[in-house]
């Protein structure tokens, strides 16, 4: 049963990372209007924004979120075995893990010149802080108390992909 739902909530978790987005016509007349510029982050790469990107990238790699996605799974696992001692120990991991990632990206959102994505990697280190806050983690009791406790990392990694492309 354990296998089962750590294979399942890494199905949850990977679901929930990947961002996939399928091209679609654009039917509509063109606009009479003049065009607005695009954001800065849309245009060129502003100041040092490539290789915070690629930090950030290197650092949130798929087996880092495989790895939280797994400590989650165990979580559920020692909640429903009533293993108190597993929890500790998976609660600790998940906060350790969590807080060592949000430190690090901290530091790269002060370093960044680009204020995009400076602003959503503020909101990456807000939402890894809450997932390993003591008081969200004891609510993690099922995979869909994880999936929940995961989902605003993955959306706000998302965030971070569409600026670093």
């Amino acid at each position: 049963m354990r296998l089962f739902l750590t294979a399942a909530l890494l199905i949850m978790v990977a679901g929930t990372t990947s961002a996939c987005s399928e091209p679609t016509a654009d039917t509509a007349a063109p606009a009479t209007t003049t065009a607005v510029a695009p954001s800065p982050s849309a245009a060129a790469p502003i100041g040092n924004t490539v290789s915070m990107c690629t930090a950030v990238t290197t650092m949130m790699s798929q087996a880092t979120l495989d790895g939280l996605g797994r400590q989650l799974g165990d979580l559920t696992t020692a909640h429903l075995m009533a293993n108190a001692d597993a929890v500790q120990v998976q609660t600790t991991g998940i906060r350790t893990v969590s807080g060592t990632l949000a430190a690090q990206l901290s530091e790269f959102q002060q370093r960044a010149d680009d204020p995009a994505l400076r602003a959503a990697l503020g909101t990456l280190v807000t939402s890894l802080t809450t997932l390993g806050s003591q008081e969200n983690l004891a609510g993690v009791k099922t995979l869909e108390d994880a999936g929940r406790a995961i989902t605003p990392v993955s959306s706000s990694l998302n965030e971070v992909e569409k600026i670093c492309g």
